[in-house]
């Protein structure tokens, strides 16, 4: 099953510890939990096509909604919310 967003909206999944510090991105325990890092998994394209599937953002997290879909938890979160993109740069 999957859940196509309505306009202005994405689906993602919180981005586990060790998929972020793979990518040289640390978070102390003592970061703030309203600034958090998340995947993509589905995007509306109409009005969202600087993202992709499997980008990674950072996304203030006040409100969103949790969904289950095969015991899979997932966010939807309204595009104002996405403080950015991660894009990986070669050293």
């Amino acid at each position: 099953m999957k859940i196509e967003p309505n306009e202005g909206k994405v689906v993602i999944k919180l981005a586990e510890k060790d998929e972020i510090l793979s990518d040289g991105i640390y978070l102390p325990e003592s970061s703030d939990e309203s600034n958090r890092i998340g995947v993509v998994v589905w995007v509306n394209k109409k009005d969202n096509s600087w993202l992709a599937e499997g980008d990674k953002i950072v996304f203030s997290g006040y409100n969103e909604k949790d969904i289950t879909i095969k015991d899979r938890k997932y966010i939807i979160l309204e595009n104002s919310k996405i403080l950015g993109k991660l894009i990986k740069q070669e050293d």
